[in-house]
């Protein structure tokens, strides 16, 4: 999306003032770094084709692969601060890190920061909201592996395994920050798009709210917006941070493939 930010201008002179990437999910043909040969057989690869099923480059088609055959710069990133955060133990740790490398290697001319829990595993900060380093992450374990994603059968259905799927969550409302489910219906795109809104009871009326806008993570096939943890960890950001947050709940695979995912996001973002 920051890519996105930075090739087509948003509408009403908005702008992306910084981006968050907490342990982000990036593939490529090869390894990196000390990762193990093993990588590119692991769920998190065998996915992709599943999700992008019209990617002709597979794991380094430049939706996953930043330095992929045809993508754009990233010294092109439409938002002027980022921040890289990364687990210890995350299977991705690796890919976190080239990614910054190559961020601060594009001439970019924005700030970028590489921040590390150490000990903890991908997406500690959904699973467990209430850990030292997730209050850390959001002031500055070995969470459930979930394989398979899909389940793909023989006789060619693919449905998605709802037994790792998040069961819907009910929006909380408290005196430190009132939520709703909004449904937005965007002319000329394929399918209204929906969300969580979290709004911070307490602001100052003197300034501008900032709005954070956040994707959920899951290699688009399972996760949801509407999730216990995802909501939890918005609720704390907007009750923390002062801001207005937006959490989108974009098509997954099997209903969409890739690039749909993009798309609802980019349009959302708009």
């Amino acid at each position: 999306m920051a890519i996105l930010a930075g090739l087509d201008q948003l509408p009403g002179s908005v702008r992306l003032a910084g981006a968050f990437l907490a342990m982000p999910y990036f593939l490529s043909s090869n390894r990196v770094g000390s990762e193990p040969e093993t990588i590119t057989t692991s769920s998190n690869f065998k996915i992709w084709e599943y999700v992008c099923q019209n990617c002709t480059a597979d794991v380094d088609d430049p939706h996953i692969n930043p330095s992929g055959p045809g993508a754009p710069s990233l010294r092109g990133l439409g938002c002027g601060r980022m921040m890289v955060y990364i687990a210890q133990q995350d299977e991705l740790r690796e890919r976190d890190v080239w990614y910054y490398q190559q961020v601060k290697e594009s001439r970019w001319p924005g700030r970028v920061e590489l921040v590390e829990a150490k000990g903890e595993d991908h997406v500690f900060h959904i699973l467990y909201p209430n850990s030292p380093s997730t209050k850390k992450l959001i002031q500055d374990q070995d969470p459930i592996r979930i394989t398979p994603y899909i389940i793909d059968y023989r006789n060619g259905t693919i449905q998605r395994d709802t037994t790792k799927h998040p069961p819907f969550f009910p929006p909380p409302n408290d005196i430190v920050v009132q939520s709703k489910d909004i449904t937005i219906k965007i002319p000329f795109h394929a399918r209204n798009v929906q969300a969580r809104m979290f709004l911070p009871s307490q602001v100052d009326s003197n300034r501008r709210i900032p709005i954070l806008v956040y994707f959920h993570g899951g290699a688009f096939c399972i996760g949801s917006a509407f999730s216990k943890g995802d909501t939890v960890y918005m609720t704390r950001v907007a009750a923390e941070a002062h801001v207005i947050a937006l959490s989108l709940n974009y098509i997954l695979y099997p209903d969409g493939a890739v690039p749909d995912s993009y798309d609802d996001a980019w349009t959302f973002l708009k």
